[in-house]
């Protein structure tokens, strides 16, 4: 998780100062010290936990399933 994080303020950084190719619109609240908009950030944070319970309630029900099949 940690790796992607870095590679995304990474990319994002490179993109929108080095490379000029885009940039944020002034409504859009982006962090000072990286440049980058807390959304991409906050996908790292949020979405990996999220799908890791989705996963393992999913796995949970298959077993219990399986269990009632024996």
């Amino acid at each position: 998780m940690l790796t992607g994080l870095m590679i995304t303020v990474g990319l994002e950084w490179h993109a929108t100062v080095i490379a000029q190719r885009w940039g944020y619109a002034p409504m859009m609240p982006t962090l000072p010290w990286l440049g980058t908009g807390p959304m991409p950030l906050l996908q790292w944070l949020v979405l990996p936990p999220l799908i890791l319970w989705i996963a393992s309630r999913h796995f949970i029900g298959t077993a219990a399933l399986m269990k009632g099949v024996d």
